[in-house]
């Protein structure tokens, strides 16, 4: 039970890789996404698209997951470690999309360095591990690709109206061995060995809205709000093992969720009253208590519904621009169901960036980013149905750099 306890990565229920490791300018401080502008907005809230800020951004993305459960009855088990890479793009159609003024569109694409989307991923070879169900909140596969796309329209100058889709994936996994000399039982690698991974697209539809009190051009505020429907990675699969020529197969097939993320209501301000600073403030409601387990379980009476809180604020001094901010998630767990494998627990995040402009050409700039997020979890003892209660405790440490190019 505690090893598949330690099948542990984190994936974020807000806004994937972009929140988690601290990708965009928003995701590098923490601050609130759906009532300001950037390349990332088909992530944070389409109708916020508009050509305030990036055009385009290029960013790597780097994070560092690490944690520890000890068991109830004395067992201490060895700290858990993962990492995660991966670039960044992000894309903001501005002004004239389609040929219809006022008008935007976003695309924004996570493409991960290894996993099951990576690039490089071996395909005629058996992974490391087998497959092994992971966890509704927090999951073993961050590596995921990731994608938003949405556009926007300006009804008038101080109110818009915006949709996209999330893309996730469900896939389908073969995996067999063939042992047909009674000797490869004693050298594996002779062993024939094999995976395919089919994978499927599923769309996940977020509606938004952004109203600006004030001039547009001076000192305003912004008003974003933005609904998601929950969005999964489902996976199912067969693998096999022939023994010798002619032999009978030993089959396992399985099905469960990789990842899950609830449905999501988002409330956000974005102050600015000067040009040269703006502060940021949103609260996400999430619908946990209508999450279902990575094997379909009811967690309604173990999960509660959870308002997570974001913090930031963003200073420009000449052509630099710094960033910094807090997120507090209180956690939606309340106790851990048979099966489901969930540890976890409340977290506080810290974030910063800093962003320099480096060359300006046709009224653009070039602006070099860096940021960073450490989550940080307490030590928590979670109750837990047909097991001992664990221990858990950990965070993570994100880190991202690139390029944006935009006013």
């Amino acid at each position: 039970m505690m090893t598949l306890l330690l099948a542990l990565f984190v994936g974020s229920a807000h806004a994937g890789v972009l929140e988690t490791w601290g990708g965009g300018e928003i995701g590098s401080a923490g601050n609130a996404g759906v009532a300001t502008s950037d390349a990332h907005s088909a992530w944070y809230n389409p109708a916020a698209l508009d050509a305030e800020n990036f055009d385009a951004t290029t960013e790597i993305v780097y994070g560092n997951a690490e944690f520890s459960v000890s068991p109830a009855k004395g067992k201490t088990v060895e700290p858990y470690s993962a990492n995660s890479r991966g670039v960044l793009l992000g894309v903001g159609l501005n002004n004239y999309w389609l040929g219809l003024p006022r008008s935007n569109f976003g695309l924004s694409l996570f493409l991960p360095a290894k996993g099951p989307f990576s690039w490089y991923d071996p395909e005629d070879a058996l992974k490391d591990e087998p497959a092994s169900a992971t966890l509704p909140r927090w999951s073993s596969e961050l590596s995921r690709l990731d994608a938003a796309v949405g556009g926007n329209y300006w009804l008038t100058d101080h109110f818009a109206i915006g949709a996209g889709v999330d893309i996730s994936a469900t896939f389908v996994t073969l995996t067999f061995i063939e042992i047909d000399d009674f000797y490869d039982l004693d050298d594996p690698d002779a062993a024939r060995k094999g995976q395919d991974v089919t994978i499927t697209p599923t769309f996940h539809p977020t509606v938004g809205m952004v109203a600006i009190a004030g001039d547009p051009d001076g000192a305003h505020a912004r008003i974003g709000l933005l609904g998601k429907t929950a969005r999964w990675m489902d996976d199912s699969g067969t693998g096999y093992v022939k023994l010798f020529s002619g032999g009978e197969n030993l089959i396992f097939q399985h099905h469960y969720y990789r990842y899950y993320a609830p449905p999501t209501l988002t409330l956000g301000v974005n102050v600015r009253p000067v040009e040269s600073l703006s502060v940021r403030a949103e609260s996400s409601y999430g619908a946990w208590s209508r999450a279902h387990g990575p094997f379909y379980e009811d967690l309604s009476k173990d999960w509660s519904n959870t308002v997570t809180a974001r913090l930031g604020a963003k200073v420009s001094v000449d052509r630099v621009r710094i960033l910094g901010g807090y997120a507090y998630d209180p956690s939606p767990v309340r106790t851990i169901p048979r099966n489901t494998l969930i540890v976890d627990g409340p977290s506080h995040s810290l974030t910063a960036g800093l962003g320099a402009v480096v060359r300006t050409m046709d009224e653009r700039n070039l602006t070099a980013m860096i940021g960073m997020r450490s989550q940080r979890f307490a030590s928590t003892t979670i109750e837990a149905k047909g097991a001992g209660n664990p221990e858990f405790e950990g965070g993570l440490l994100g880190f991202r750099a690139g390029l944006g190019w935009g006013r």
